[in-house]
């Protein structure tokens, strides 16, 4: 962990340096005068002082930053500097146009999106792309009468590329004839798939539940089951009685652990596959290249069955996990006991071992014990692999503005972010899987430092942004005092944001 600690500061030093180089190159093309340029903060290592500009490393890697003159509330930088030296006014960012300092301040996110472009592009010259490969068909679905079969690998929708998952949902969900490509035994072919619009779905996880499970739900809580889950929001908040009602008389209730409904939405019938059951390296009770069997009885031969058992895991053996689409129960587990049967294939022969929860938990939550299932392809021109790195980034982005959208419109929950605990966790997880996963999650960690910091929120690039186009619009300059109070209100206000993810950060660690 502190390895991991170690990568996640020179990863983010590294990134916040390209995001004050985008400042700091901005400012010098308009003449606005930079005093400091430091990489870290605290107590300085190496001093290099420029014509106009110092240079600092310091000895705390947590970043870095760029002083310009004339900034916030430091109004004096005509008079006095700290080097004795009176800076011209026509070198203050103050005296600049609006349209100057706003190309100044969106300089550094633009750095930012730049480097997670470049870094995607480089990834995928030298590994390529993860495949996107079909893990299991739902019977009686759009994907099982178009012939898809397990283990497929689908490049390309439409006669395009596709990087990710999410591409291909996106696409899938706009309820049109898709065309894919797919890969079976190494021959290419396509296939033309209509989707077909799935009913709402509910995941709950029911605490200390009794009763017996039917087929059919009639009724919630005595009431006749009006078809909506959402509309049952207030129903079902944590730690809420429920008792769902079937149509062969059986009744389970409980008390609410979660509640996930999912809106309609059109899908082909299939699930994607992430891992598979092999066992990556000697840990616990398993050696390298054991194949998990079951749990219990619980078959693990498929990511969605692995995805399951992590859930199950998760849970108290008095629990109960229930997946309905429309008014039926399409899948549903217990939680496991505390003592486990791990069923193993080792060398061609079947063992069975017994094993704890608590250890089996800790087995699955190492980064990279389960075997990925999804090699890496790339097309043999490596022109074509670069773009569509930059594709792959360009998909990227338009994930995260989406996300930042959906956060102002109350569709996403602030508690979905993720603070300084749960970036190490992220680093972690990437260092157990090589260098091509740390440089991934490198550019990614840059886009969204770019994205974020284009947010119109005092304190942030886009904050300034948003004064100077105002100022822009109306013709003059806002009182600068008024400016500097504005920003200064908006740091407390992310300190306090970044306080809060990071508590929520620590309770999902624990």
């Amino acid at each position: 962990m502190i390895l991991s600690i170690i990568y996640l500061l020179l990863i983010l030093t590294a990134l916040v340096v390209v995001h004050e180089l985008g400042h700091y190159l901005f400012a010098r093309i308009f003449k606005v005068r930079v005093k400091e340029f430091s990489i870290g903060f605290g107590p300085k290592i190496y001093e290099k002082k420029g014509k106009k500009t110092n240079f600092f490393f310091k000895a705390f890697l947590i970043g870095g930053y760029v002083k310009l003159a004339g900034e916030d509330l430091d109004q004096n930088d005509d008079e006095n500097d700290d080097t004795e030296e009176k800076i011209p006014h026509e070198e203050l960012l103050t005296s600049k146009p609006s349209w100057q300092q706003f190309l100044i301040s969106f300089a550094g996110p633009f750095f930012s999106v730049l480097a997670g472009f470049v870094v995607f592009a480089f990834c995928s010259a030298i590994w390529g792309f993860p495949e996107i490969n079909v893990d299991s068909i739902v019977t009686d679905s759009p994907a099982y009468y178009a012939g898809l079969e397990s283990g497929d690998q689908i490049f390309s929708v439409d006669g395009n590329y596709i990087i990710q998952n999410q591409t291909l949902t996106d696409k899938i969900s706009e309820g049109k004839e898709v065309e894919l490509g797919i890969v079976r035994n190494g021959d290419e072919f396509n296939v033309n798939v209509i989707p077909e619009l799935q009913p709402q779905e509910l995941q709950v996880v029911l605490k200390n539940y009794e009763g017996n499970i039917g087929e059919s739900v009639e009724t919630i809580n005595g009431v006749e089951f009006n078809g909506n889950y959402f509309s049952y929001g207030e129903m079902f908040q944590q730690n809420d009685f429920i008792q769902f009602g079937f149509e062969n008389g059986d009744k389970i209730k409980g008390n609410v652990l979660s509640y996930l409904p999912t809106e309609e939405r059109y899908t082909i019938g299939f699930y994607y596959k992430y891992f598979d059951p092999l066992i990556t390296k000697n840990i616990g009770v398993f050696e390298k290249n054991d194949i998990l069997q079951s749990i219990n009885d619980f078959k693990t031969d498929n990511s969605l069955a692995l995805s399951r058992m992590a859930e199950l895991l998760s849970l108290s053996e008095d629990d109960i996990s229930i997946t309905f689409t429309d008014n039926k129960i399409t899948w549903y587990g217990y939680g496991f006991p505390d003592t486990l049967q791990v069923k193993i294939l080792r060398n061609g022969d079947i063992l069975e071992k017994e094993v704890s929860k608590a250890d089996l938990i800790n087995v699955i939550n190492e980064p990279g014990v389960f075997s990925q299932q999804s090699e890496y392809w790339k097309p043999d021109n490596v022109f074509l692999a670069f773009g569509l790195g930059v594709q792959w980034a360009g998909d990227m982005l338009r994930q995260m503005v989406d996300v930042i959208v959906k956060l102002f419109t109350g569709q996403v929950s602030a508690n979905s972010f993720t603070g300084p605990i749960g970036m190490v966790k992220l680093v972690d997880a990437a260092s157990g899987m090589g260098i091509k996963m740390i440089l991934l999650l490198a550019g990614f960690i840059s886009l969204n430092l770019g994205v974020v910091n284009l947010i119109p929120l005092p304190a942030l690039d886009g904050g300034r942004m948003l004064i100077n186009l105002i100022e822009m619009i109306i013709r003059r300059k806002i009182n600068p005092n008024i400016v500097g109070y504005i920003h200064a209100i908006g740091f407390f206000i992310l300190l306090g944001f970044m306080i809060w993810v990071t508590v929520i950060d620590i309770g999902r660690f624990l």
